[in-house]
């Protein structure tokens, strides 16, 4: 998830963003620059936001540095506060602050981490556990103290509230027993304010209250209204107009004539006689008992049918429709008992209404069956008793609202003196409030100072525990810091530690050599730095197992192969690869960050990332790839510009060094006699020159271009020639054995063809040297010089390499 860093202060010119990893399937980027290239600069500011680096340290940094994560090109503060980013950074900085050296006057000492003082710190958690442990009990007992005189002071306001207030609110209320006295009733009136009005005041009013609430005493209210909506429907229902009206009868001859005839006297049989013989077991009439045909009872429907038409259908729904239900007005019996006039009056017009009503209906029976001749009725006293009822209702209605006007009033009263009352037990019992106030607070005092103390225990009891964990996960940690040195050094017993004696331990570490303690001064700074890597993965799996989340952080180590012994160089570059395999196998989306000043590792570190992404489970799309990067910088002493460069060849592929050296020999090849005794050029041309020739001859064309035997076999065929001898002096003089020796490369009088070599002979050498370099490889000549050169080097090769026939070999132009 972690990209990049932005950079600012710490001299640069302006706010630098560095992206390290520009896909998702880069899981690894080493990134070469040289010293003073602001790579220190880089390893500082991820180490800002360091898993093992305390917040403290981060704040008190004392430099202007500041630093800023970059997720996928956004600033760290900008991603959401619950995503933990976090680095590991390996440097300078991390093996001073975790890994020092001291003796105890004869063997080396090694204290890893912060402090190095575990079982000092133990010892003095364990003592301020149990300090706080004693004062924990104690203040215990306290809150004992405490709660018992609450609780005594508790009783006491509620023995008052019972003898005054809940025996009052008993006869307030009518009730049989007094009301119940609880803590609730007691906060309640902790919560009130204190009432304005003396004691003696508040009482008379309580008594007076109290007489006019028990001369006022009565009923409930009555909530249900008397129903008026079945009388007010009445009004329009009963109309006698639909008895007078009719509809044209039928017509038709045969059958269909006395279907109509039948209809217009009797409807009602004809519709009866429709349902009868509308049975298909039908097969006798059950009037005259005469036999009936399938086909006479088919016609008789079908004439039945034809004569009763749509308006005559209407018509009878329309009568249905105005059968009327029965009134029912209902009234409480306590309104009955209020006004019994008037509700008998309603029972009395409502009995009456519901015999209109019975005979309403039995003339829309009679309408129904006489749809085509008017039928009369007699319905005038109906809509006076109407009236009549609805002005009783009225008037009973009337009575229900002011009764209830009057329970309103009573409740209001009842209202008033349970006020009255709970202010005059407030004034009766303030001295017991106080009291139990007073207690209530040291109460709670005593209780949290209790928690303040138990949080503290609580904390310095998991630190005991902690502590306990690292002083038995010192062995753990030995082992797993030995298997990393005997996998650097390829032996066990060339470099370890052991756990110091149980006195001295907390953190405290002998170096054994060869089984024998190691004394301080023997311990070189590579072996150091060695020490200090494999300390750091084993952190690295502390943290991890700690709950850090490898992909969300990101894992940077600043030279780690630096300080090294050649020898040890391998054995390095074996352990990362291992712990690399191991960390990106375990976590999907880690990542790494290799910064170093030295080319050769910056390739190896290519190479090793290379191998080790190979042989992981590939991506759901393409391959995972290393992200190689050149780090320059551009400014004076006091303000630089640096910037991040892609390397283009490739992770195990060389920087431009060897073109650059080989560039420069060829120049002063060129310039000849132009060059001067003094020139600057002329001091390091013999060291340039064996540089570019160790390259050419070894780990360029001993692996790429031909094979070690064309090369061997190149050499013995040129040095047969007949100026085999003035060959083999160029090469001596170039690679002489002295040039490799610490004296000679300290003297610069003497640092490869010094002044101990004529100028003009210098030149001569290095053009043989690079006319045999031609003659063996010309294409690589020229992919490195340019055309223009080749033409020079064919030159020198035909003036400085010529051979005898009978001896030449051919070689590749």
């Amino acid at each position: 998830m972690i990209t990049g860093i932005r950079l600012n202060g710490r001299g640069l010119i302006d706010e630098t963003n560095l992206t390290f990893f520009t896909k998702n399937t880069q899981r690894v980027s080493v990134v070469f620059g040289r010293n003073g290239s602001g790579k220190t600069t880089v390893g500082d500011g991820f180490a800002r936001y360091s898993a093992e680096q305390q917040v403290e340290e981060r704040e008190n940094a004392d430099d202007d540095l500041t630093s800023t994560l970059l997720i996928h090109g956004t600033r760290e503060d900008s991603v959401p506060p619950q995503v933990k980013l976090s680095t590991l950074v390996f440097n300078e900085q991390f093996i001073e602050n975790n890994v020092r050296i001291s003796d105890d006057g004869i063997r080396a000492l090694v204290l890893f981490g912060k402090s190095g003082t575990t079982q000092a710190d133990l010892d003095r958690a364990i003592q301020a556990a149990k300090s706080a442990r004693e004062t924990h009990m104690g203040q215990a007992t306290v809150v004992d103290d405490a709660a018992e005189a609450c609780k005594t002071d508790t009783e006491l306001a509620f023995d008052a509230l019972r003898k005054g207030w809940a025996d009052r609110e008993r006869v307030i209320k009518g009730n049989k027993s007094n009301s119940r006295v609880n803590q609730q009733v007691l906060d309640t009136f902790l919560s009130m304010p204190v009432p304005q009005k003396d004691l003696e005041t508040l009482r008379t009013e309580l008594d007076e209250a109290k007489d006019r609430l028990a001369r006022s005493r009565g009923g409930e209210e009555i909530l249900e209204p008397v129903s008026m909506d079945d009388v007010d429907d009445l009004l329009t229902k009963f109309n006698t107009d639909i008895f007078e009206r009719t509809i044209e009868a039928p017509t038709g001859e045969g059958l269909a004539g006395l279907v109509a005839a039948a209809l217009e006297a009797h409807s009602s049989l004809v519709a009866t006689a429709s349902s009868i013989f509308d049975t298909p077991e039908l097969n006798r009439c059950p009037l005259c008992l005469q036999a009936v045909s399938e086909e006479h009872k088919s016609e008789l429907l079908e004439a039945i049918k034809n004569a009763v038409d749509r308006t005559a259908r209407e018509f009878t729904d329309e009568l249905d429709s105005s059968l009327l239900p029965r009134l029912v007005v209902q009234l409480d019996n306590r309104l009955v008992d209020l006004d019994p006039t008037n509700a008998e009056v309603v029972k009395h017009l409502t009995d009456n209404l519901n015999t209109q009503i019975t005979r309403w209906n039995d003339a829309v029976a009679a309408k129904k069956a006489s749809l085509y001749a008017p039928i009369t009725v007699d319905f005038e006293l109906a809509g006076q008793q109407i009236h009549d009822l609805q002005q009783a209702i009225k008037t009973i209605e009337q009575t229900r609202l002011d009764w209830n006007d009057g329970i309103k009033g009573i409740k209001q009263l009842l209202s008033q003196t349970l006020v009255l009352n709970n202010d005059v037990s407030r004034l009766e019992i303030e001295a017991r409030i106080d009291n139990y106030r007073s207690a209530l607070a040291s109460l709670r005092s005593a209780e949290a100072t209790l928690v303040e103390q138990s949080e503290a225990l609580d904390k310095l009891d998991a630190q005991v525990r902690d502590l306990k964990s690292a002083l038995r996960d010192e062995d753990v940690a030995a082992d797993d810091v030995n298997r990393g040195l005997a996998t650097v050094f390829a032996d066990p017993n060339r470099l370890r530690i052991v756990v110091a004696d149980e006195a001295q331990r907390g953190g405290r570490f002998m170096l054994q050599s060869r089984g024998r303690y190691l004394k301080p001064h023997r311990l070189s700074v590579g072996e150091r730095n060695v020490l200090s890597l494999c300390y750091f993965f084993t952190l690295l799996r502390q943290c991890i197992n700690d709950g850090l989340d490898p992909n969300k952080s990101l894992i940077v180590l600043d030279d780690p192969i630096s300080s090294v012994d050649i020898d040890c160089r391998i054995g390095i570059l074996s352990f990362l690869e291992s712990q690399l395999k191991e960390l990106l196998t375990d976590s999907s989306s880690a990542k790494t960050l290799f910064l170093t000043h030295d080319v050769g590792i910056f390739q190896d570190l290519g190479k090793t990332s290379k191998a080790v992404l190979e042989s992981l489970e590939p991506p759901s799309q393409g391959t995972w790839e290393t992200a190689p990067w050149v780090l320059r910088n551009v400014g004076s002493d006091e303000s630089v510009r640096v910037s991040l460069v892609k390397h283009s060849g490739g992770v195990d592929e060389p920087l431009h060094e060897y073109k650059t050296l080989l560039g420069f020999v060829f120049q002063y090849a060129v310039d000849g006699a132009s060059t001067q005794e003094n020139d600057v050029a002329s001091v390091g041309i013999g060291n340039a020159l064996r540089r570019v020739y160790e390259a050419f001859g070894v780990f360029i064309y001993g692996q790429k271009s031909i094979t070690s035997l064309r090369v061997v076999e190149a050499y013995e065929s040129l040095g047969r020639g007949p100026l085999g001898q003035p060959i083999r002096h160029a090469l001596v003089t170039v690679l002489h054995g002295g040039s490799h020796s610490k004296d000679r490369m300290m003297m610069l009088s003497d640092f490869g063809m010094g002044a101990s070599v004529d100028p003009a002979e210098r030149v001569v050498v290095v053009r043989r040297v690079l006319a045999l370099m031609h003659a063996v490889q010309p294409i690589h000549m020229r992919h490195y010089l340019s055309d223009e050169a080749t033409t020079i080097l064919e030159e020198w090769e035909e003036s400085y390499l010529l051979v005898a026939d009978s001896q030449q070999i051919t070689l590749h132009k």
